[in-house]
């Protein structure tokens, strides 16, 4: 098998072949992330090969931060995630400038919230991910959250950029501690 036809994108320097782009990759479960330059262009292309179902998609958005699904489930990065099983979401937000912060566990395990946070701008990401039904809850976007003892979530967000004395609060009830 050579591959050619699983894929296929235009590129700036048609003549060019395979050896001529730069190519990284590397393997997370049954997913092979790959990070792609075109000879002659400046910008990466990046692609999740599934060696299951043959797939190939483009997923820029795993170039800012890229983590391993619990229980070989996939890949999570700011924008989305994509499972092994070839379902890929990517969400409708902005995820410009977002950095892998932290994950936190719930004690059941069945749980998972994943951080991303843009420093300059100091907005947070949340992505709630459940094992059992392999998917991310909506995502929640503010610009600061604590999580308490008992599971409490409280985010805020800003509503303007000037000081305020009132800033709005939500508080959820979550499976974190």
């Amino acid at each position: 098998e050579t591959g050619e036809g699983i894929y296929e994108e235009p590129v700036d320097e048609p003549l060019q072949s395979l050896a001529d782009a730069d190519v990284q990759y590397t393997r997370v479960g049954t997913l092979i992330l790959l990070r792609i330059r075109p000879y002659n262009e400046t910008e990466w292309r990046h692609l999740v090969f599934n060696t299951q179902t043959k797939d190939v998609v483009r997923l820029d958005g795993i170039a800012q931060a890229c983590l391993r699904l619990p229980e070989d489930h996939g890949i999570i990065f700011p924008g989305g995630y994509y499972l092994a099983t070839g379902v890929s979401k990517t969400f409708d937000t902005d995820v410009t400038s977002l950095e892998f912060e932290r994950v936190v566990r719930s004690p059941n395990g069945e749980d998972v919230l994943y951080v991303f946070y843009a420093r300059t701008e100091g907005r947070t990401l949340l992505l709630p991910y459940n094992v059992i039904r392999k998917e991310v809850a909506n995502p929640i976007t503010c610009h600061g959250y604590s999580i308490f003892d008992d599971g409490t979530l409280v985010v805020f967000r800003a509503t303007s950029e000037e000081p305020t004395r009132v800033h709005p609060m939500q508080v959820w009830q979550t499976p974190y501690q």
